[in-house]
């Protein structure tokens, strides 16, 4: 369970392009940002190498926040937190996690605004949404934001008004906003190009660690 946690700490890393871009020195980056322009090339094994090799030399170098944006405990909503629990374990010691709690609407009636606020107020150098919060990404810089997406479930649920909403607040801008998106699976990356096809080729499948415990 260690080395696959660990796995899925370098494997995101490795997609961290954007969000690496600020830390780069000033005369490094017109050639960096050109070459990380487009989502699509995180599909393209040479420049996820050249991401990994710049970020562990030490060029961008210091340590750096991470900051997770997970939905708000509650009861019987725990397999997310215990994977990223795993994750944070794993993470290399100059990365300093941090963990922000969102409201979904189950908690509040002004969870939307109380939440885009909350992460506005909470970002870091990198912000990863790990689960079921999606629409925090509107309260983040893009450049500096990744979105894990788990399913699909709940929008296959949902009909008329309710899923059109949805749809718009969880996947359709976030997905549009964030810099970096990862599926769980390559049936969750398939299910999401199916539904939203401007996600083609831009997508990075990650598959969650085996939780502690």
């Amino acid at each position: 369970m260690a080395i696959q946690s660990s796995l899925h700490a370098f494997q995101i890393i490795r997609a961290l392009p954007a969000c690496l871009d600020a830390r780069v020195p000033s005369k490094e980056r017109k050639g960096w940002q050109g070459q990380f322009r487009s989502r699509a090339r995180l599909d393209v094994p040479s420049q996820r190498k050249v991401s990994a090799e710049r970020y562990s030399s030490g060029s961008p170098s210091g340590d750096m926040e991470i900051v997770h944006f997970e939905r708000q405990p509650s009861a019987g909503n725990h397999s997310i937190r215990r994977v990223f629990e795993t994750v944070r374990e794993a993470l290399p010691k100059h990365l300093y996690p941090k963990v922000v709690h969102c409201p979904t609407p189950q908690h509040s009636f002004w969870w939307l605004p109380q939440g885009i606020v909350r992460a506005w107020a909470e970002q870091g150098e990198v912000n990863h949404i790990v689960g079921d919060v999606h629409y925090a990404a509107l309260g983040l810089p893009g450049s500096k934001c990744i979105l894990t997406v788990h399913d699909l479930n709940r929008l296959d649920q949902l009909k008329g008004v309710r899923r059109a909403l949805y749809r718009w607040l969880y996947f359709v801008m976030p997905l549009r906003h964030c810099a970096v998106i990862t599926a769980i699976s390559e049936t969750t990356r398939d299910r999401l190009v199916e539904e939203f096809p401007f996600t083609s080729g831009g997508i990075v499948v990650i598959a969650d660690p085996i939780p502690l415990g």
